[in-house]
């Protein structure tokens, strides 16, 4: 085989590993940053005061909490502020808004609903310290 062809396979495959490599390296990074903690995301202090949904279930996310906030989406989208690991929950599953100083869920037509202490709503629905929301298979509780 010619030289220049043995050359040219040679810096092929070195492409092909690097390219790989850099996927690994995305991927990997990409896994570590939806792993971190929302609470952590969103240092504010000026947000502690505010209710706070936390997380009961699954088990592997329990503890973790998230200030409530107006215009709070919740789903498995990238632009979600609230974003789940949750193959249940839709991109785009549900979102909290404020009126004054309650909270109410709405159901953003994800296909798997949205509950609030158990029952299906089908509007936006007040929540309040100690209500559980659930969406996909991840329970909430709404604590301060």
């Amino acid at each position: 085989m010619p030289v220049i062809t043995l050359t040219l396979a040679k810096i092929g495959l070195m492409v092909l590993l690097y390219l790989f490599l850099f996927w690994v390296f995305r991927v990997v990074g990409k896994e570590v940053r939806d792993t971190t903690e929302p609470e952590r995301a969103s240092p504010d202090l000026a947000l502690a005061h505010l209710p706070r949904l936390s997380i009961v279930e699954p088990r592997e996310y329990r503890g973790w909490t998230m200030p409530l906030r107006h215009d709070l989406v919740i789903g498995r989208g990238d632009d979600c502020g609230l974003q789940l690991q949750d193959p249940h929950a839709s991109s785009h599953h549900a979102r909290v808004t404020a009126r004054g100083d309650d909270f109410f869920i709405e159901d953003a037509g994800s296909t798997n609903g949205t509950y609030v202490n158990r029952r299906r709503i089908a509007e936006a629905t007040r929540i309040r310290r100690g209500d559980s929301v659930q969406v996909g298979q991840t329970v909430m509780e709404v604590a301060r």
